[in-house]
């Protein structure tokens, strides 16, 4: 589940439970901040791979030059037919620039993006299912609700 998501689920937890939330909403807002916090972490992996430069100030393609282990990357590593030519891609020891093109062709062909994309945003509408669970009618004029809507358009 992963470091991001279970730091933002428990801070949005104990939160409501400082704040004054209603009495045991605070599971309800540890899922939201769960599900938002893995909606983020897949978005991050994805602008590390897809980023604009100019936006991110990372080279694009910097994550797969980094073998970083991201959901993208390990979705077509798992593709029967991408799979076995990226990872011999990736063990090159000269993997370089020269590479992306190839390496991001292999990622379109698994579908990785369109993979990733869709389990953001289905992570991000179970974080907003569970924010309506906490607070009711109230969810959407709330701050949580502003800044899950402001991280998924993140763009950096």
């Amino acid at each position: 589940q992963g470091k991001t998501a279970a730091l933002i689920g428990a801070s949005v937890a104990m939160g409501g439970l400082v704040g004054g939330a209603e009495p045991g909403s605070d599971e309800a807002l540890r899922r939201f901040g769960q599900a938002i916090g893995l909606a983020f972490q897949i978005q991050d992996d994805m602008l590390g791979i897809w980023g604009d430069p100019a936006v991110t100030g990372k080279a694009a393609g910097n994550d797969i030059l980094r073998r970083k282990k991201s959901l993208p990357l390990l979705h077509a590593l798992n593709d029967a037919g991408a799979g076995a030519e990226l990872g011999m891609l990736l063990a090159r020891p000269d993997l370089g620039a020269a590479d992306l093109p190839a390496a991001l062709a292999l990622l379109d062909a698994a579908g990785s993006r369109a993979y990733a994309t869709d389990l953001m945003e289905r992570y991000y509408a179970t974080g907003l299912a569970a924010l309506e669970a906490a607070l009711g009618d109230r969810a959407e004029q709330s701050l949580l609700w502003t800044t899950a809507q402001w991280l998924m358009r993140r763009e950096t």
